[in-house]
């Protein structure tokens, strides 16, 4: 369904949860014909309204604005687009997200910095809840499953997790998946 850009834009800004879903939507559609028109750079907040259920769609179209939307004024700087997708998997924990999240990181022009600078802001912002820990679990889980530079990274970057149960989570989320001399680079002294 095609809408001027101007009601695209007033849903974006409602405040709405229904009516920012329809505008990400809507904004999708538009940078997916090529019909992309000059917008304020949006993040993760405009998801506020929703609490902390979100449907996969509206992550997904949202997700896909900031990976590809060509026309924010001023337009959003590489790490800024790829911390704002690291906030979304962390935060809602949907799994779509962060395959797409770490297929975003895996596919930068230098993947192995990339998923370490990933990690590290996942350490500076905190995980305050369980929900953001399955989060980061399954976001790390998609990392490791990169060629061998990016699987080393990742293991390299998760040996700077604190020595905090929150983290120690995710360690344990993923032993599984580690070889032994994996696992003997995330044992804590």
């Amino acid at each position: 369904m095609w809408r001027l850009p101007e009601e695209i834009e007033a849903d974006l800004k409602s405040g709405n949860s229904d009516r920012i879903a329809a505008g990400l939507r809507d904004l999708k559609e538009c940078m997916d014909e090529f019909d992309e028109f000059e917008l304020a750079p949006i993040n993760v907040d405009i998801l506020k309204p929703f609490d902390n259920t979100v449907n996969s769609e509206t992550q997904l179209n949202l997700l896909r604005i900031l990976a590809g939307y060509r026309s924010f004024q001023p337009p959003l700087l590489k790490e800024d687009i790829n911390h704002s997708l690291v906030v979304l998997a962390v935060r809602y924990a949907d799994d779509r997200i962060a395959l797409e999240t770490s297929l975003k990181l895996k596919s930068e022009q230098n993947p192995p910095a990339t998923v370490e600078d990933a990690i590290s802001f996942i350490i500076q912002h905190g995980l305050n809840t369980s929900q953001q820990v399955k989060g980061a679990s399954k976001l790390v889980s998609y990392l490791l499953a990169g060629k061998p530079d990016i699987r080393f990274a990742t293991l390299q970057a998760l040996q700077k997790f604190p020595d905090h149960s929150q983290y120690q989570k995710i360690i344990d989320f993923i032993i599984p998946e580690l070889d032994d001399e994996e696992r003997r680079m995330l044992e804590r002294a």
